[in-house]
């Protein structure tokens, strides 16, 4: 019983290793196509983004309000026919600033957050400008601003 834990365990330390290469290898990718995006989103929300949209090119051409509900498809269609809430956001609900704040402030982030992936993946598809730091900062500030009303 102990050889076949210990197999057991090796192999899953295995597959973390694995994933961490998978990891490193995207993040260099998209450091190369989408540095923008790479950094309002993070590795793992930029990718799924991507992927859900079909490409940087069908990402780059939504505008921020399909981007906000990425993800939330089933959701969506559920309150179209009047069975539901209206969703405020789909998997950008990964990004920091809207999992760690208040529910109150949910929707209102994830306008702010949809907008500067938005403007980010529009600079990476056309310009090729990077404008990562200045797009983030903006996205800290006005974030601080929001939470700070009454």
């Amino acid at each position: 019983d102990i050889k076949m834990m210990q197999h057991f365990a090796s192999k899953i330390l295995d597959m973390f290793k694995l994933r961490e290469e998978i990891i490193n290898y995207v993040e260099k990718l998209l450091k190369q196509l989408a540095p923008n995006l790479l950094d309002l989103a993070g590795v793992s929300l930029a990718t799924k983004l991507i992927a859900k949209a079909g490409g940087l090119d069908r990402l780059s051409r939504m505008p921020s309000s399909t981007i906000q509900l990425i993800g939330a498809e089933k959701a969506l269609f559920r309150f179209l026919h009047g069975k539901g809430k209206s969703p405020r956001h789909g998997i950008i609900f990964s990004h920091p600033l809207i999992q760690n704040a208040r529910d109150q402030y949910r929707g209102k982030l994830a306008r702010l957050v949809a907008s500067k992936l938005s403007i980010a993946s529009k600079l990476d598809y056309y310009s090729k400008e990077y404008k990562g730091d200045k797009l983030k900062k903006e996205m800290l500030e006005k974030a601080k601003e929001i939470i700070s009303q009454k």
